[in-house]
């Protein structure tokens, strides 16, 4: 089997066992107002940052993730939104923890502050600061962030997102991509 495909087969073995179909878990997303993209979108990020897959992400996984995303949150700011969010003290978030903290927080945030926030996102993307996202730049970050992917699956990223079909997304593109 090819690497990606078998990647892609983990992948989707791990969403089953996450989030069954039918499951009070997505029952409750939906009612949260919560689209099934978006709920898609947090089990692929869920899963990139879970990385022996046994359905809990551990403290220092999500301090990773804020920590090289957003310098606004501090190590004690994010310790604590885990304790408020880890119901079942076991020391990491599960998935639907995980999806409370996400959701809680898009909600705080104004258009204007979502925006901003996804344009400063953008700019810690754009590695070379040229105004576009390249598989390069993203496989950058992702090697930054303790998650290292593949070029396949960088330039297939890329791909999903690259609507005018330049190898590489620009900001209108990005924000589009993160607001969908």
């Amino acid at each position: 089997m090819e690497p990606n495909k078998e990647s892609e087969n983990r992948s989707k073995k791990f969403k089953e066992i996450l989030l069954p179909k039918n499951s009070a878990s997505l029952d409750y997303f939906r009612k949260l107002g919560i689209a099934d993209a978006l709920i898609d979108a947090y089990l692929e990020a869920f899963a990139m940052f879970d990385k022996n897959q046994d359905g809990i992400v551990s403290l220092k996984e999500i301090e990773s993730l804020f920590i090289n995303l957003d310098e606004r949150f501090s190590l004690s700011d994010i310790s604590e939104i885990v304790k408020e969010a880890d119901k079942s003290k076991k020391d990491g978030i599960d998935f639907v923890e995980f999806v409370e903290i996400l959701h809680t927080f898009l909600a705080k945030c104004t258009t204007t502050q979502l925006d901003e926030y996804l344009m400063q996102a953008f700019h810690r993307f754009d590695l070379d600061g040229n105004g576009t996202i390249s598989w390069q730049d993203l496989k950058g970050v992702m090697i930054k962030l303790g998650q290292p992917i593949t070029d396949a699956e960088a330039k297939q990223m890329i791909k999903i997102a690259d609507k005018k079909n330049i190898g590489a997304i620009n900001m209108q593109e990005f924000i589009a991509l993160m607001k969908e």
